[in-house]
């Protein structure tokens, strides 16, 4: 992830962190519920948001979230969970973008209690490419988050993530965040991933579409220069010179 897109993501949870440590006794007393009636009002308002959140009654299901969220953070990683399910949903009634923010606060604060920060970063990555529009910080950090995935666990990248890397790179680059070698990089990781499962699964069609869509997204990029056609094909046409197809598309 870029130095803006950490700074962004790391202002958000801090936020609500300085805003909560007053109340947070759970880590206050080395606990994840807290103890005495700082316990009890922990699990009483975890019941009550997760009765509402079953209701669906996402206004109500917010407030004692709140609750819950500043008073006892490392109690439980459905907090977290609930937290991603109730802030969707209001996007999703809203419309209002403020709740996008909430999401990836909530995942990213997720990893800071409970790791797992591959998964969850797909997972931001993930939403923000469905429901971030052209907004372009959210364009520059759904690249940044999965283009660090993909170089620093490549084995979370799956046949979506893999399309998802490219179709982040190719946007990012009509919005003159990334260059014509950033896409091209993003690209021929994606590719190298999709191979790697088809070498093992050469009939899995999960990954064999993959490898389409994302040779189509990168076409119809803008970012296809004549030198990533040579670095793309130079190497495959090394690999079986004998390959007529091959040789007649390049």
């Amino acid at each position: 992830m870029n130095k803006k897109a950490l700074r962004v993501v790391a202002a958000l949870s801090l936020i609500t962190i300085s805003t909560g440590l007053s109340a947070q006794k759970g880590i206050d007393t080395g606990t994840p519920f807290g103890s005495g009636e700082d316990s009890v009002r922990c699990v009483q308002n975890t019941i009550l948001y997760s009765g509402y959140l079953e209701k669906q009654e996402h206004d109500s299901a917010l407030y004692y979230w709140r609750q819950v969220f500043s008073e006892c953070p490392a109690s439980s990683e459905d907090i977290y969970v609930s937290g991603e399910w109730i802030f969707k949903a209001l996007f999703n009634t809203t419309g209002d973008s403020s709740y996008i923010d909430s999401v990836i606060m909530v995942m990213s604060l997720r990893t800071f209690y409970f790791d797992k920060k591959p998964s969850n970063d797909l997972a931001i990555s993930q939403y923000l490419s469905e429901y971030g529009g052209s907004n372009p910080f959210y364009t520059e950090l759904c690249y940044s988050l999965l283009r660090e995935v993909a170089d620093s666990a490549p084995g979370y990248i799956d046949d979506s993530s893999a399309v998802i890397l490219v179709e982040a790179a190719a946007k990012a680059f009509s919005a003159a965040i990334i260059d014509t070698t950033q896409v091209l990089t993003a690209y021929l990781k994606a590719e190298e991933i999709i191979n790697d499962h088809l070498k093992i699964t050469p009939d899995d069609t999960r990954y064999t579409e993959a490898a389409e869509r994302i040779m189509s997204l990168f076409r119809s990029s803008g970012a296809m220069t004549c030198t990533g056609i040579e670095t793309i094909y130079s190497a495959r046409v090394e690999e079986d010179i004998r390959d007529t197809l091959l040789l007649n598309e390049v």
